[in-house]
C-alpha cells in the first residue's frame, strides 16, 4: 500500500473501532433492558435500591474498605443515572467514604435529611498529619438538615471538640444521636457547663458508649447508655423528661450512682416496654 493508503487506513481504523464499541454499549443496553429486574419501572427500582442503603452501606471490613450500594451505579449507564438522579441514598451515607464526601454532599441536593457518619480518623488529614476536620466543616452549615448523626470519638481532645460542637450548633431535625468512645472522658469545661442540658426538640433514639452529656428529648423513645458517667439524680431527670420512652438499656461506670434523688418527681414512663439496667 502507498503512503497516503497506509495514512487514510491509520485514520479510518480508530474511527471503526469507536463504532464498533458504540454499536456494543447499544447491544449491551438492549440485553440489560430484557432482564427483568431492569423491566421494573424506575421509581420501584430506585426504591429497591434504597433498602441496600442500609442492608449493604460502605464501610470497613477487618481494613478492607468496601463501597456497597454504591457499587449499583457501576452496573450499568441506566442503574448510574437512576442513582445519580436520586439524592436520598447519598444524603443516608454522608462520611462513610471519606475521601468521596464532597461528592456524596454534592449527590445529595439541597433538602434530603442527612445521615451524618463521623467515623474513624474524621478528624485528620493523612496528607498533612495534623487535625484539620474537612468533615466537620462540612456539617456546620448543614446541621439542621441532620436526621441521623453517628459520631465516633477516638481521643480525649475529640470528645471535648465533639461535647462543645454538640453545645454550639442546632440540630432542628436531628432525630437519631449516637456517639461512640473507647473510654469515659471527663473534661473540666463539660463539669461547668453540666447544669443546661442539650435541648432535643425532636430526638427520638440516642445511644451513648462511654460519652455521656446532659440532655433533655422530649420525644424520645429509645435510650441506650453504656459504660457512661451518669449519677442516679441524672438518669431519673432522663426518664422524667422522656415520657415517650418505650426502651431503655442502661450501663453505668462502676462508682457513678453519687447523686440523689429526693428532689425530683417521680417518673412515669407509661410507655416502656423493655428495661435493661446495669448498676
Amino acid at each position: 500500500r502507498s503512503p497516503q493508503e497506509r495514512a487514510a487506513l491509520t485514520q479510518q481504523l480508530p474511527r471503526d473501532a469507536d463504532a464498533l464499541k458504540s454499536m456494543l454499549r447499544d447491544t449491551n443496553a438492549e440485553i440489560n433492558a430484557m432482564v427483568p429486574i431492569c423491566r421494573l419501572p424506575p421509581e420501584v427500582l430506585a426504591e429497591v435500591f434504597y433498602i441496600l442503603v442500609d442492608v449493604d452501606p460502605p464501610e470497613v471490613i477487618y481494613r478492607v474498605r468496601t463501597l456497597g450500594w454504591v457499587q449499583l451505579s457501576h452496573v450499568c449507564k441506566a442503574w448510574r443515572a437512576l442513582c445519580l438522579d436520586n439524592p436520598l441514598p447519598w444524603a443516608r451515607s454522608i462520611g462513610r467514604v471519606r475521601r468521596a464526601l464532597s461528592t456524596f454532599l454534592e449527590r445529595s441536593g439541597e433538602h434530603a435529611p442527612l445521615h451524618y457518619h463521623l467515623l474513624e480518623d474524621w478528624s485528620k488529614d493523612r496528607r498533612e498529619g495534623l487535625t484539620f476536620l474537612p468533615s466537620f466543616v462540612e456539617l456546620v452549615p448543614r446541621a439542621s438538615r441532620i436526621k441521623a448523626l453517628i459520631w465516633t470519638v477516638n481521643t480525649e481532645e475529640e470528645v471535648v471538640f465533639l461535647k462543645a460542637a454538640l453545645r454550639s450548633l442546632t440540630f432542628n431535625g436531628l432525630k437519631e444521636l449516637r456517639v461512640i468512645a473507647p473510654y469515659p472522658v471527663v473534661d473540666a469545661a463539660s463539669a461547668r457547663s453540666s447544669m443546661f442540658p442539650l435541648r432535643y426538640e425532636s430526638l427520638q433514639a440516642l445511644r451513648f458508649t462511654s460519652f455521656f452529656i446532659r440532655f433533655d428529648a422530649p420525644l424520645l423513645t429509645s435510650l441506650r447508655l453504656w459504660n457512661v458517667d451518669c449519677d442516679l439524680q441524672q438518669l431519673l431527670a432522663i426518664a422524667v423528661n422522656s415520657p415517650l420512652l418505650t426502651s431503655m438499656d442502661v450501663s453505668l461506670r462502676s462508682g457513678s450512682l453519687n447523686g440523689t434523688v429526693g428532689l425530683l418527681p417521680k417518673a412515669r414512663l407509661t410507655r416502656l416496654q423493655d428495661l435493661k439496667l446495669d448498676m
